[in-house]
């Protein structure tokens, strides 16, 4: 497979006819062809599709469900595709939240900026914080200070000589503030004082806890012989000081208000003159003291809880009740409705209840509202001033209007609930913010003067101009990278025309061309790359002079190594791209074929290309407008004059013919004649004081660039305020009407004013429905003229079918199986539904007996598959049928004469739909005209750009539409840009000049004649930028080979499907690792290096990470090269999956989520941006982790491989129902054999229902809604009888039963035949039957011949162990014994992952299978079902190559079947899949293996294996350690597949300590030197023989020498043995083996092959109960005093466990804090220090250290608590030091630094060396527990078992000890292994490590394989003996 190639290879999607067709990557390459060609199916359908669907497979299942899942294109093979994402033009944003500045990420950069380089200025004081380095610098400042009279102005010079030379010797007092608690004595606090040695204090400020002293430290002369004892006094003061701040003051501005020993100090407020306030740790205010509050980005994020404003919640607005909504016609009485949410619904009640107050009160009911007294107003809205609340008010007082509102407020977490408040809601300004969304603490902050929220209102233009003004230069290297990020954003929205927006403009108030823009600018910021982009029509609704910045972002977009397939009909577009594929040659059935592929060039001269002639023609017109600029001044360009087969040729010439003359208005523009139409707005939008004329005759364009106002003129005012005046309603606030004709003039806002015209048509651009039930003959609204004909034929009157029964939406014809969809729908658990064509009528949508009824020949499936020409001539040849050709005249006009009628909606082109509203519109229209015959025959049709996905000859089409509609007598109005419509026009109306605030003015009106000499953007693009020369003139020509292949007859037969060859393109790799470090530059130094975000002039050849902080990096640049294996290693806890996951795969991930639309990334929110300075040239990434939880018992090898939706699809498909009582196969049973068995049964029935819903979720109010309108007045949900009217809804998330009652109680048996006939046609042959309570299912189906059973049908849940359908009723699916009660909801089904999980470890045995299913998982009836004999049980019970082995066996069989169509389309899947297993080493796994039961190395092979079988080129895989739990042997096999998975043109990135896959690699990057503090740089990187030979690299020393053996001398023969004997658990097949005591033993073998099951599920498990599990005995048991497994399990799963606590050191920690005098002072104990409980925590976090706050429509975030800025403890817990320290700064103190500091108290001391001599002395000792890898949780429990000092002979477990270990850091762990033995312990050790087999004192190998190829002894003996043994482990030894 060529990855520079995405290869598409015969694609049969949609119309599409064997289509093969080649894309080259890192290319921009244009689709195009006329509509319905197959654009669409070929981009979006297959590219993106394929690209987006096999990069989501990489995503675990739970993200997965949030995507949207796009179904597989019917292609044989679709090679080297990428992740593909789509930027769309349309699209709404749903959220209120985003803006432009947060889709642009320019918000993110913001608020780094400003977090790290705003000054902070005092809210109260209004005057900037100072900061300073030290006390000398305080000192600096003071001296400024003391001249200055006010301190509040800074540095200010007084020019008084004289008293600065008094200055000079002034005395000044420095003080500190300590905090006196409410509860002491001012006796107590002097004595505390004294005691250190103060005796003054200068006052006391009150304090929330009590009152802040200020304690003077010292006393002197601001004098320069002063200047050290005044530094050291500040120091002094800072250091005592709890928040930093001390207070300097003159001493005369202090004096009187100080206090001597003993004297209460006075309560005061620090005087403004004379006293300032400094810190040596913040910038607080001078004048205050109050310290800035910790600048963080998110307090600059209105969408975080910290910056966000608590009144409006960082939405800017607040949602209030609008009473100008409430009453919109103050002339209604209250009877006759003046409170209009009362009118309907049932909220009548209210009414009611209004009425009979307000007679009792008094108040007049027959008085309009505008006249009522105010206090009646006043008593309506508010209620009787008595009320005190519902429950003791309620019903003796009126609640007012707004108590209403505030009850449905109440209630609003119910959707109608939601939906009626926003009726009558409005937004308003809030006034705690004033729409700047975020928190008075934000705004304090400023950059250059300028808070971040008046930021975001400049437009980008002005904040481009802004940001350069900035002093970048002192920055932080990262700050001054995030500028430049933020800058190249907005240059890029400045550079697309969007800089007239502000980036706190909503995104939902965005055009759909301004959103894709923007989209093309995130898709830039984002930097991705090796991606796929697909854009859909980006020049859709934009002007042509912003094409050409489309163009450029493209380009930009390609330069950094993505491939960009756009669709397109602009030919500006297709001359600039690099590819163009042309497809067609017409549009739906005469499309689909590969017309062209190549160059644009080549495209221009291709003979037959109808895209190729019009580029020709455009090409022609650009040369003509270059020759032309200079005589051309006012005469139209000839870009102007449509072609000579255009129907409107020659009509720019001459005014229209309905504009008999034009007039000249003082502005110079011209007025067109009569009838005219004059619409004024006052403001709507940027639309302020407008005026502007209309013709009512002819075609008017409505012009300008994107953002200008046209939108808003039309959409907002002209058809708003026409509608109204034609129905005689109320104008739109603001708009004036003016009408001109027949000699007369009409104004109004007055909604009476008479129009010249009958009815206005406006066609959008709203979508059409996405159901598949919506086709072009119901869109048109002649569906119903059809069934009419049909009911009226002889046939359908003798069968007794009305219209009705011709409805595939609704009523008996339709097919019952399919519902008139034609298709059935398959679930497939977290893949794509299947969809098949319905075997029970074929895809024809009806029943057999409505088929047969005819109407001109053809019967109601054959209409529908008629296309609308063949309609046409049919209908045309009757009477009848005649009245029915109008609407399908207007298609067939438009040229969609080849639409069938029944062609879903959903898959047509956006042309296609486009142009099938506009004939629709016009079919209602000519409807409407009928019903208004006394008015006038003139109509205004408004269009809002109908070119929108048209090819150029489809526009030519339409223009010859509208014209015709013109000839009518019609005005239409158009918004176009298209310039062939412009020019084509009667009357251009031009909006702008520029967009925004900038726009929205009249730049011009008249005709296009003298528009073309106009100045305005419209009529530059008219003249076709003339001074540049065409692309197509000015291309970089293909090689000559490559020219004569695109241009010749060969390369675009689609018979042949050939296509031109492929421009060279970008690769994507390197040609040899080392060259890429060669390549980048130098670092520069730290002060000056500039990073640049421009395009590079070469697509990005590796990844590179620049100044990488995150955890402990240490600011490392580091390249990955593109297309390559690399493998990072180093020191456990140096930094690797930091790197790898944290920064690599996380913002992989991220920047694609970011890419994606706001909407889709509302369910999978990216995770935080990493601590990079910058990150480039990254790929989309995909993380195949090693986990600990692998998931619950009912998660199977089956499901984890994805093997099951496919084997429950084929068990659906093929497989044979049997009864499980009888064993015998299902039979069919009639409705009169089912009457006769029930009524034999003895009980009479009591009701017979259909069974219409059968396990399914919703709320069902349509079906139920459907049952009343048939006068069903009730239906049983669940066996619970409801009515349907008013419907109470159930669980929309729980799975329901819904049965309709059609009968009552029959009292014949041939009655209750009939009943259950009637009940099987409304639900597809299921009904229902209540005998004696009881409910039985009687079906058309299947049945038990013998016993009568009907059984449920073949259904892929049937096969499902998550569903309530398939699951064992007793086990609920686990396969395992329940224990206890089963705690779930009531359909049994946990709600969640987390009680799912939560509810297994309680309930479920994992020792004991189920006895119901015996540990099957599924219920009886799933288990009886049969293919080809075998049963469902019997198939998960077989390995992955048994299946394998079975599926080819049964191959041929089915393929001569009636299946052959069902295997074709599963077994591809099927065999991919497991072929994928057997190549990473897993298919002796059973298929119902548990999830629980993997290991870590089978789980990671597993998900390895599914990366396999996505095939994606150019993703970034990065592994967790692949080589865990795989036996040496399967090295070479693992690395083949990373090879294999790079081959494919992935980049492999592996953490990993192995040394044959590093030896493997092709570029190694080696961290360290050390772990943790000592981690985090780059040691080395290159190739691995750099590695190897590198002096400093420690991987390179291990590589080179390894370690040493043997560590200890070999010890005597073992002489006491632990026996066991007989084990025979899961594969182990009955062996014997002895274990010696007092010895290290190793047991090793391949995967699989009973390692684990012999240590732990059965010596362990025996050692444990005592007795024997899984054997026949354990011999001298009694040996073993004590069993300690040492496993890789979490040790805490709270962030209260850390190390500290684990270890027990924490409590004698706490007893040395509390033993210090400041705690006995104050009265501390140890338990006041604890973070878990007592008084010393931080209330506010409870001693987590982080809060979680909850936000609207955001997920819950965790931010450090503010209280304790994350410390975990109070302040006061904090003023006590042990040795300088705090108890907070202790527990950040990894444990080598804490080893030493406590070196004189052994039981801290003694743990924490312990943890250094195993390597983890880099862990801090309050690292939350639950951030630790499962190697480093597995050595802390080695430490505490070190620590213990127990004498007993003890067992020490441990499964694979050196996972996650560097091979230095397994040279750690050796030896204390040896030390346990050398204790007296025996040691028994599960491994695959060599240097561990090296070591030890006996060797065990089971194998040879694993499975049941596996569990037998092939080895027991000294580790010298294996190598004779020629087993796996000695030939891995020999290697």
């Amino acid at each position: 497979m060529d990855v520079r190639m995405i290869r598409v290879i015969g694609a049969r999607q949609n119309n599409l006819k064997e289509l093969t067709v080649t894309v080259p990557t890192g290319r921009l390459v244009a689709i195009t062809g006329v509509s319905g060609a197959g654009k669409s199916s070929l981009a979006l359908e297959i590219l993106y599709a394929e690209g987006q669907r096999r990069y989501v497979e990489t995503f675990s299942p739970y993200a997965r469900q949030f995507f949207e899942r796009l179904d597989p294109p019917d292609v044989d093979a679709v090679e080297g595709i990428l992740p593909a994402v789509r930027i769309e033009a349309g699209g709404a944003v749903r959220t209120s939240r985003a803006t432009v500045g947060t889709l642009t990420e320019i918000d993110d950069l913001l608020k780094v900026i400003w977090a790290q380089a705003a000054t902070w200025r005092c809210p109260r004081c209004d005057c900037d914080a100072v900061r300073f380095a030290d006390a000398h610098a305080v000192w600096s400042w003071c001296t400024e200070q003391f001249r200055t009279p006010d301190a509040g102005n800074v540095g200010e010079e007084t020019g008084n000589a004289g008293k600065n030379g008094r200055a000079a010797g002034e005395r000044v007092a420095i003080a500190w503030p300590l905090l006196v608690p409410a509860n002491w004595s001012p006796e107590a606090a002097w004595r505390g004082l004294a005691a250190q040695g103060f005796s003054r204090v200068l006052g006391a400020t009150p304090h929330e806890k009590g009152a802040l002293w200020w304690v003077v430290s010292d006393r002197l002369r601001f004098h320069a012989d002063e200047r050290e004892r005044f530094v050291a006094a500040v120091t002094a003061a800072s250091a005592r000081s709890d928040n930093g701040v001390v207070l300097i003051a003159r001493w005369d501005a202090v004096a009187a208000l100080s206090a001597s020993e003993g004297e209460p100090p006075p309560c005061w407020e620090p005087p403004r003159d004379g006293v300032w306030f400094v810190s040596l740790t913040d910038a607080c205010c001078p004048q205050c003291g109050e310290a800035a509050p910790r600048a963080t980005p998110a307090l600059f994020s209105y969408n975080n809880p910290l910056g966000a404003c608590p009144t409006c919640r960082g939405f800017g607005d607040l949602l209030e009740i609008d009473w100008d909504k409430v009453i919109p016609d103050p002339s209604r009485t209250l009877a006759d409705g003046a409170i209009r949410p009362w009118q309907s619904g049932e909220s009548q009640q209210c009414q009611t209840e209004l009425e009979q107050f307000a007679r009792a009160r008094g108040i007049p009911l027959d008085v309009p509202w505008e006249t009522l007294p105010d206090a009646a107003r006043r008593w309506v809205i508010e209620g009787d001033p008595e009320w005190v609340s519902w429950e003791h008010s309620w019903p003796k007082h009126w609640y007012g209007v707004r108590r209403y509102f505030e009850w449905l407020e109440s209630r609003s977490y119910k959707m109608p609930m939601r939906v009626l408040l926003s009726r009558y809601r409005s937004p308003r300004r809030c006034p705690a913010c004033h729409g700047t969304r975020l928190t008075p603490a934000a705004l304090a902050w400023r950059l250059a003067g300028t808070t971040i929220a008046a930021f975001r209102e400049w437009a980008v233009r002005d904040a481009r101009a802004f940001w350069e003004t900035l002093p970048v230069a002192t920055w932080p290297r990262g700050v001054r990278l995030a500028w430049e990020a933020a800058r190249e954003r907005l240059r890029y929205l400045d550079e697309v025309g969007l800089g007239y927006l502000t980036l706190a403009r909503a995104a939902r108030t965005l055009s759909g061309g301004e959103l894709q823009r923007i989209r093309l600018t995130t898709a830039l910021g984002v930097e991705l790359t090796q991606t796929l982009f697909v854009l859909e029509e980006p020049t859709a609704g934009l002007h042509a002079c912003d094409v050409d910045r489309v163009i450029a972002a493209m380009r930009r977009l390609v330069a950094l190594g993505n491939t960009v397939v756009v669709i397109e009909h602009d030919p500006q577009v297709i001359a600039a791209a690099d590819w163009v594929v042309d497809l067609g040659p017409g549009s739906g059935e005469r499309g689909g074929s590969l017309v062209f592929a190549g160059p644009p060039s080549a495209l221009a001269a291709h003979p037959t290309s109808l895209t190729g002639r019009y580029l020709r023609r455009w090409h022609e017109r650009w040369a003509a407008d270059r020759n032309a600029v200079a005589s051309a001044t006012h005469a139209a360009p000839p870009s102007c004059v449509p072609d000579a087969e255009s129907p409107v040729r020659g009509k720019l010439s001459a005014p229209p013919a309905a504009v008999v003359e034009s007039q000249t208005v003082p502005n110079g523009r011209a007025k067109p004649a009569a009838p005219t139409l004059t619409l004024s707005v006052r403001e709507r939008h940027n639309l302020r004081d407008f005026t502007v004329t209309l013709p009512l005759t002819g075609l008017t364009v409505i012009a300008g660039v994107s953002g200008s106002g046209k939108s808003t003129l039309v959409e907002e005012a002209l058809v708003p305020a026409v509608t109204a005046a034609l129905a005689g309603l109320p104008l739109p606030d603001g708009v004036t009407l003016t009408a001109d004709w027949d000699g007369r003039t009409e104004r109004g806002p007055d909604p009476a004013i008479p129009l010249p015209i009958a009815e206005v048509l406006w066609v959008d651009q709203s979508p059409l429905a996405k159901s598949a039930r919506s086709v072009p003959v119901t869109v048109l609204g002649v569906w119903d003229g059809f069934r009419k004909a049909f009911a009226q034929s002889d046939a359908a009157r003798q069968q007794g079918l009305n219209a009705a029964a011709f409805s595939f939406n609704s009523g008996a014809g339709r097919c019952p199986a399919c519902q008139g969809a034609g298709y059935t729908r398959i679930e497939m658990q977290f893949l794509a539904d299947v969809y098949l064509k319905c075997p029970v009528c074929d895809g024809k949508r009806f029943r057999s007996e409505v088929l047969q009824v005819t109407w001109l020949g053809a019967n109601v499936a054959e209409w529908l598959a008629m296309t609308v020409d063949e309609a046409i001539a049919r209908l045309a040849t009757d009477p009848v049928g005649n009245k029915l050709v109008p609407p399908f005249a207007h298609l067939a006009a438009l040229g969609l004469g080849y639409l069938r009628l029944g062609q879903p909606t959903p898959t047509l082109a956006g042309g296609e739909a486009q142009r099938l509203k506009l004939a629709a519109a016009l079919a209602a229209e000519k409807g409407a005209a009928k019903r208004a015959p006394e008015a006038h025959n003139r109509r205004l049709i408004v269009l809002d750009e109908p070119t929108t996905g048209l090819h150029e000859a489809e526009v030519a089409q339409l223009l010859a539409f509208l014209r015709a509609r013109t000839a009518e007598g019609n005005a239409v109005v158009v918004v176009e840009h298209h310039r062939e419509v412009i020019a084509a026009a009667d009357w251009v109306i031009e909006l702008g000049p520029e967009g925004g605030e900038a726009g929205g003015r009249l730049v011009f009106a008249g005709p296009p004649a003298q528009l073309a000499a106009a100045t305005t953007a419209t009529a530059a693009a008219l003249r076709g930028a003339a001074h540049s020369p065409s692309p197509l003139a000015t291309r970089t020509t293909t090689p000559a080979g490559i020219e004569a292949a695109a241009s010749g007859k060969e390369a675009n037969d689609p018979q042949l499907r050939h296509v031109a060859e492929a421009p060279a393109p970008y690769t994507g790799a390197v040609s040899h690792p080392s060259s890429v470090a060669a390549a980048l530059p130098a670092p520069a130094d730290e002060t000056t290096r500039h990073v640049s975000v421009l395009p590079p002039s070469a697509p990005p050849s590796a990844i590179a990470v620049i100044g990488a902080h995150e955890h402990n990096l240490k600011g490392i640049d580091v390249t990955i090269p593109h297309g390559r294996f690399t493998v990072i290693t180093g020191r456990s806890g140096s930094g690797k999956s930091t790197l790898a996951f944290d920064i690599l795969f996380a913002e992989g991930q991220r920047r694609y989520l970011l890419a994606l639309d706001a909407y889709a990334r509302q369910f999978v929110q990216p995770p935080p941006p990493p601590a990079v300075d910058r990150l480039t040239g990254l790929p989309p990434t995909a993380a195949i982790e090693q986990r600990t939880s692998r998931g619950g018992w009912k998660s199977t090898v089956a499901t984890l491989t994805e093997l099951s939706p496919f084997l429950r699809l084929l068990w659906t498909k093929l497989g044979v129902p049997q009864c499980p009582k009888c064993n015998v196969p299902a039979a069919v049973r009639s409705a009169e054999a089912w009457a006769e068995a029930l009524w034999q049964s003895g009980a009479p029935p009591e009701v017979v229902c259909a069974a219409l819903v059968r396990r399914r979720k919703g709320v069902y109010q349509d079906l139920a809604d459907w049952a009343a309108a048939r006068g069903y007045e009730t239906l049983f949900v669940d066996g619970e009888e409801r009515p349907t009217h008013p419907w109470q809804r159930p669980d929309r998330y729980r799975e329901h039963e819904i049965d309709l009652p059609v009968a009552r109680r029959p009292r014949t048996e041939p009655e209750l035949a009939r009943a259950i006939a009637a009940a099987w046609r409304l639900a597809d042959g299921w009904a229902k039957v209540r005998v004696a309570g009881t409910w039985q299912v009687v079906s058309a189906h299947a049945v038990c011949p013998a016993c009568g059973d009907a059984l449920p049908p073949l259904d892929p849940r049937l096969f499902s162990n998550h569903s309530p359908l398939g699951w064992c009723p007793e086990c609920l699916g686990t396969g395992r014994l329940l224990v206890g009660g089963r705690g779930e909801s009531d359909d049994g089904q946990p709600r969640s992952f987390a009680e799912a999980v939560e509810w297994e470890t309680k309930h479920v045995d994992a020792n004991r299978p189920c006895p119901a299913c015996h540990g099957s998982r599924l219920n009886p009836a799933a288990r009886a079902v049969t293919v080809a004999g075998l049963r469902w049980e019997a198939l998960e019970r077989m390995t992955i190559a048994e299946v394998a082995a079975w599926l080819d066996a049964q191959e041929a069989h089915w393929r001569a079947s009636a299946s052959a169509a069902i295997v074709a389309e599963l077994l591809p899947g099927l065999r991919a899949r497991l072929q994928l297993l057997d190549d990473v080493g897993v298919s002796y796994l059973t298929l119902d293996r548990a999830a629980p039961t993997l290991s870590g190395g089978e789980a990671q092979r597993i998900r390895l294996a599914a990366q396999l079988g996505v095939q994606l080129t150019g993703v970034a895989y990065i592994l967790d350690e692949p080589t865990i739990g795989l036996h040496p042997q399967d090295d070479a096999r693992l690395i083949a597949v990373l090879k294999r998975l790079r081959d494919q043109g992935a980049t492999v990135v592996v953490v990993e300590h192995d040394a044959r896959v590093i030896e493997s690699a092709d570029w190694v990057i080696d961290l360290g030197p050390g772990a943790g503090e000592h981690g985090g740089e780059v040691v080395a990187s290159g190739p691995p023989e750099a590695i190897r030979n590198h002096p400093e690299s420690l991987t390179g020393r291990m590589l080179r020498d390894g370690i040493p053996h043997r560590l200890v001398p070999p010890r005597a023969p073992p002489t006491a043995w632990l026996t066991v004997r007989g084990a025979c658990a899961n594969n182990l097949t009955g062996f014997d083996v002895a274990i010696p005591l007092n010895r290290l033993t190793v047991v090793a073998g391949v995967s699989g092959s009973g390692k684990s099951t012999l240590v732990h599920e059965v010596l362990a498990a025996s050692l444990t109960a005592r007795r024997p599990v899984g054997c026949r005995a354990v011999d001298n048991a009694d040996a073993v005093a004590r069993l300690v497994v040492v496993d890789q399990s979490p040790i805490g799963k709270t962030s209260r466990s850390c190390p500290a606590t684990y270890l027990k050191c924490f409590d004698p920690i706490r007893a040395l804090f509390a033993a210090t005098p400041e705690a006995k002072a104050r009265g501390y104990r140890a338990a006041f220090f604890s973070f878990n409980s007592g008084e010393g925590r931080c209330p506010v976090c409870n001693g987590n250290g982080w809060v979680a706050a909850e936000m609207a429509f955001l997920p819950t975030v965790r931010e450090p608590c503010d209280a304790c800025g994350g410390s975990r403890y109070r302040s006061d817990a904090l003023a006590v030091r042990y040795r300088g320290k705090t108890i907070a700064e202790v527990l950040m103190m990894t444990a080598e630094e804490a080893a030493t500091f406590f070196a004189a108290h052994p039981k801290i001391a003694e743990p924490l060396r312990l943890m250094t001599e195993v390597g983890l002395g880099y862990l801090r000792l309050g690292q939350t527990s639950a951030t630790l890898s499962g190697g480093e949780a597995q050595r802390l429990k080695l430490v505490a078992e070190l620590g213990n000092r127990a004498a007993r002979p003890t067992l020490y477990l441990f499964d694979e000890p050196t996972v996650g270990l560097h091979i230095a850091d397994v040279a750690l762990l050796l030896p204390v292994l040896h030390r346990l033995v050398d204790a007296g312990h025996t040691v028994v050790v599960i491994e695959h490590d060599r240097d561990v087999w090296q070591e030890a004192d006996w060797f065990i190998e089971l194998g040879p394989a694993g499975g049941r190829d596996g569990g037998r002894l092939l080895y027991a003996g000294p580790l010298d003996g294996v190598i004779a043994a020629q087993t796996p482990s000695a030939r891995a030894l020999a290697g």
